[in-house]
């Protein structure tokens, strides 16, 4: 029986060839593989709405959906503005570099966090909203997201000494948020979460920026159907043992 699947891709990785060869690969195994690749903002919105089946949850922020990690912070703007030759290069490696070459530019965010039995305010370092755990270079963020519990894993990195910053920065880029400054890092689990920034906040959408003082985000359960590794570590049932 033919499988029928989707890929959405973001643009920057239309001409990725080992992709192109990944797919020309299992579409000779007999899978039905449909490729879609964004190009404007709200492309992956659409895209996900037209493939959208029952199956695993969606993210979402205001009109705009996100299957990852949403990002905000120090880690958001080492993202953005990392050289995607330097990424080709060196991978996960390239966020590293740029991190420590933007480290001077590091400014707390002054923040407040609202939802279910979720009230908090100070200034971060780092904010991440996950559906999933992993952010731009393969860094976790959201170290115990899954992808079908019906809620996302909201973590900070509050601000810390001057001091201790560049270590902050060091260990978040190496070693993951829940690893950064030994547990510094505070974590919720909820279907919701409202972020106001008096200031403004920078929010990476699976590697689309968007700038606001006010960010919702919240999750739409079993919106998607995927095809995954019986082995992922990504679904409640796999942290079951089935």
């Amino acid at each position: 029986m033919t499988k029928r699947s989707r890929i959405i891709l973001h643009g920057k990785q239309g001409a990725n060839q080992e992709l192109r060869d990944a797919v020309a690969a299992v579409r000779e195994d007999g899978h039905d593989i449909d490729v879609r690749v964004t190009w404007e903002a709200g492309d992956s919105g659409l895209f996900a709405a037209e493939a959208s089946k029952d199956g695993i949850d969606v993210g979402r922020s205001g009109d705009r959906a996100f299957m990852n990690v949403a990002t905000g912070g120090f880690g958001t703007e080492v993202t953005v503005n990392t050289n995607p030759k330097l990424k080709r290069l060196l991978g996960g490696a390239a966020y590293f570099i740029t991190g420590l070459g933007r480290f001077s530019e590091l400014e707390p965010v002054q923040v407040r966090l609202r939802g279910p039995d979720l009230d908090w305010e100070g200034k971060i370092l780092v904010l991440a909203v996950g559906n999933a755990r992993q952010a731009g270079g393969g860094h976790v963020l959201c170290p115990e997201a899954v992808l079908d519990d019906g809620l996302l894993d909201v973590g900070v990195l509050p601000d810390v000494p001057d001091d201790r910053q560049s270590e902050a920065v060091s260990e978040l880029m190496t070693k993951g948020l829940h690893q950064a400054l030994k547990d510094a890092a505070r974590f919720w689990r909820v279907p919701w979460v409202e972020v106001e920034a008096p200031k403004g906040i920078y929010i990476n959408l699976d590697g689309e920026p968007t700038h606001a003082t006010h960010h919702r985000f919240e999750l739409e359960a079993k919106r998607l159907k995927l095809h995954l590794p019986e082995s992922t570590p990504l679904l409640s049932s796999s942290e079951q043992g089935s």
